[in-house]
């Protein structure tokens, strides 16, 4: 998802995502398992300044703990909540995607 003055960091998510399910199904036949984490807001010195503004940002533990809970499959959101955004968004944008 582009993610203005973030943008390298959005694009690094975008590779993690694709790189992580490419090994995924690569790996999986030899019994490697993969967990992608890709939660949305965690509370880091990168969004301190926006901590105040943005309500849906999560501590690391949270973020940790609900990745774990819920490892199935190669992709992981960091909890509840960031897992309702993700999978949104993802529908979103492939819905927004041209034919």
């Amino acid at each position: 998802m582009p993610a203005p003055f973030f943008k390298n960091y959005a694009a690094t998510k975008v590779f993690d995502d694709f790189f992580s399910k490419g090994l995924f199904y690569e790996l999986r036949a030899k019994g490697v398992d993969l967990l992608s984490v890709q939660p949305g807001m965690v509370a880091t010195a990168m969004t301190k300044r926006e901590e105040d503004k943005i309500k849906l940002i999560i501590t690391p533990e949270d973020c940790a703990r609900g990745s774990l809970d819920k490892a199935t499959g190669y992709q992981v959101f960091g909890g509840t909540l960031h897992e309702i955004m993700g999978v949104a968004i993802k529908c979103l944008i492939v819905d927004l995607l041209p034919a």
